[in-house]
């Protein structure tokens, strides 16, 4: 049988959030639905107007099929621009840089005209300057540099961490392989550098080390190959959020980050180390710590069991959720 989506229809809060990063706004939906309220998002029949130099602005593929897909919430209603205009959302998101165009000249420009509230969302660190603070009254950041800014300039927001899926990225117990993955979309092609360094690690330990990477897997692919691994290693300079440092903790997969690259990341909020993470500045002292942690059986089974239950005590999601929703009843 054809697997189909029943929407519910709230009668609380619409949301317009655009998809910047699937995982973000999937797990966002999903949280949305547990505090009662619906996700809007554009549809691939929605017409950009406002582009910026990127010439990106949004996912501008989603329909009925991509929703199944990617699991997103019975709550998640995809519009066009028309349909956008007679739903009517309560809150308009600017979910990323790119997006601050079309949503600020474009759907804000009617939006305000119903009353609806305007608010702003980062998950990476960008520049001060990213956005327009001169008309910023609501901010949802993940990164801690916009909360920083949020806070000295008495913004009203909320230092999000966004909902994790626990159910999927469950702690199954101990694993005894020498495993070890990296997920990175792309990653040669889209971080050069960091893929060299992360190849040179590769190559200097591949005798005792069985090294995946998934750079295309979906969400449930990965669940399966952090589970069967050990541990994760994280070399990349540019990171957001990090839904895949989190995910990996959630499995008991600590992660190894490559010290140099992870100044003032947001992802150090949840990378205790020796707890949820290790860190290493070359390969030797990669090398030590990989193998302290493989051939000590039980040093493994501590680090992987207090692993998991760290994380859930850092990024709680009931916690989040309530936090969000005074957030949202409580816009200015």
């Amino acid at each position: 049988m054809e697997k189909q989506r029943t929407q519910l229809y709230y009668s609380k809060v619409k949301i317009f959030f655009p998809d910047i990063h699937i995982t973000l706004t999937r797990n966002f939906g999903k949280a949305l639905e547990e505090i009662g309220h619906e996700l809007i998002m554009p549809s691939k029949d929605y017409k950009v107007t406002q582009y910026p130099p990127q010439k990106w602005v949004w996912n501008e593929s989603h329909d009925e099929d991509s929703l199944i897909k990617h699991d997103f919430g019975k709550n998640t209603i995809l519009v066009n621009n028309d349909q956008l205009m007679e739903t009517k959302p309560d809150v308009i998101f600017v979910s990323a840089f790119e997006n601050q165009f079309e949503v600020i000249n474009v759907i804000w420009q009617e939006a305000k005209n119903w009353g609806a509230k305007l608010a702003f969302y980062s998950g990476n660190d960008y520049w001060e300057s990213a956005y327009p603070w001169d008309i910023i009254k609501n901010y949802l950041p993940a990164d801690n540099l916009a909360a920083s800014i949020c806070k000295e300039k008495g913004v009203h927001h909320h230092h999000y961490r966004p909902w994790i899926d626990y159910d999927m990225f469950s702690y199954e117990g101990v694993s005894e392989s020498n495993k070890v993955g990296t997920y990175i979309c792309d990653y040669q092609n889209n971080f050069s550098e960091d893929y060299d360094i992360y190849n040179t690690i590769r190559k200097h330990t591949s005798s005792f080390i069985d090294y995946i990477l998934c750079e295309k897997s979906s969400k449930q692919e990965t669940a399966d190959v952090m589970n069967e691994s050990a541990f994760t290693l994280h070399v990349k300079s540019l990171e957001g959020y990090g839904f895949a440092i989190i995910e990996s903790m959630a499995r008991g997969r600590p992660v190894f980050l490559f010290d140099p690259l992870t100044a003032n990341k947001s992802f150090l909020q949840w990378s205790e180390l020796g707890t949820t993470a290790f860190s290493f500045i070359n390969g030797q002292s990669y090398e030590d710590q990989a193998k302290q942690l493989l051939n000590n059986f039980d040093y493994r089974c501590e680090v992987q069991q207090r692993c998991a239950d760290r994380i859930r005590e850092l990024v709680n999601n009931e916690e989040q959720n309530e936090k969000l929703k005074n957030f949202l009843e409580n816009l200015l």
